[in-house]
């Protein structure tokens, strides 16, 4: 063979090895995320290893992630009140990743403070005196949050936390209550700060739910997001609200008109823009602004306006003055 026709030879080889490489290394993982009793753990992350690109994990704890089989070190997951778990390339094996966490909780340093007694001090996060002005119809797996904003330099802990349920539908249905610092974008919500599942209801209805936290210690700093689930556990049915509270607005086999649970207060009384979100339950690891709404008459917004309607929840906390 003649050197020429050699080095076409070669240099048509290495041109091939890129193109096959291409098509070899992107791959889809799938699977859940459990508890050591096999019980799926919400909104848990999967990540990964050392890229922080993950996604969460839906109700069930059910995930997919698309990734680069050819430059990962591996799959990390994770969750506030459980150890983190790695999973090293060479398991990575399977169609579908099952991940057990174990629950654990991180012992912190002991300090001891001397100096003068501090009074104690509490504030509001969001309006305390909030008038309705519509409901919140959701379905299983959707979530809507709202941002709270605090004084930076009134720092202190989440102490309660309200929600206004309106007499609509079944107030006494459960839903789940998140707690969210901003993500790296300071845009939406980021990673749930609460280490256990907190689960609360209405009784009759056009009343005010409140969770107390004042436990928990948890830190406000410059504001946090606060959110309701609507969930499909904890012996919620799986009933249609329109069909059964609004019949006259039922289509059969029409998806958006299936409502699920308890129905939480909207309000324009807050009067901002960007701080109601949605977390649709088909794309439960995103987050959307809200769109305003063109509102009635009003004497207080002026006529025909665009109004922006946050859910009614506000939240207060204590700190130390200084």
């Amino acid at each position: 063979m003649t050197l020429p026709r050699l080095r076409y030879l070669l240099l048509s080889f290495l041109c091939l090895l890129p193109v096959t490489h291409v098509f070899s290394q992107e791959r889809l993982f799938f699977g859940r995320v459990l508890d050591t009793h096999g019980r799926g753990i919400p909104r848990a992350i999967v990540e990964i290893t050392g890229k922080f690109n993950g996604v969460y994990c839906d109700s069930q704890g059910r995930w997919t992630l698309t990734a680069n089989v050819d430059s990962i070190r591996g799959i990390t997951a994770y969750c506030m009140g459980y150890e983190r778990k790695n999973i090293s390339k060479e398991k990575l094996t399977g169609d579908s990743l099952i991940i057990h966490l174990n629950e654990g909780f991180k012992e912190l340093d002991d300090y001891i403070l001397t100096g003068k007694r501090k009074k104690i001090r509490e504030r509001v996060l969001g309006r305390k005196n909030l008038s309705p002005s519509g409901g919140c119809y959701m379905m299983y797996g959707d979530e809507v949050a709202i941002y709270l904003a605090a004084d930076p330099a009134k720092r202190g802990f989440l102490k309660e936390v309200f929600f206004y349920i309106t007499g609509d539908g079944k107030p006494e249905s459960k839903f789940r209550m998140h707690v969210y610092r901003r993500d790296s974008a300071g845009l939406f919500p980021g990673y749930d700060v609460l280490d256990s599942e907190v689960v609360l209801h209405a009784n009759l209805g056009n009343e005010w739910v409140k969770a107390d936290l004042s436990s928990r210690r948890i830190p406000v700093h410059d504001g946090i997001f606060i959110s309701v689930e609507w969930v499909q556990d904890y012996g919620n049915s799986d009933d249609m609200l329109v069909q059964q509270v609004y019949p006259q607005y039922y289509i059969a086999g029409s998806n958006n008109k299936r409502f699920n649970g308890q129905v939480l207060g909207l309000t324009t009384d807050y009067g901002l823009q960007q701080l109601h979100f949605i977390s649709n339950r088909d794309h439960h690891e995103l987050w959307d602004f809200q769109d305003p709404i063109m509102g009635a008459d009003s004497k207080k917004f002026g006529s025909r306006i665009r109004r922006w309607y946050n859910p009614m929840i506000y939240a207060t906390y204590t700190y130390v003055k200084r």
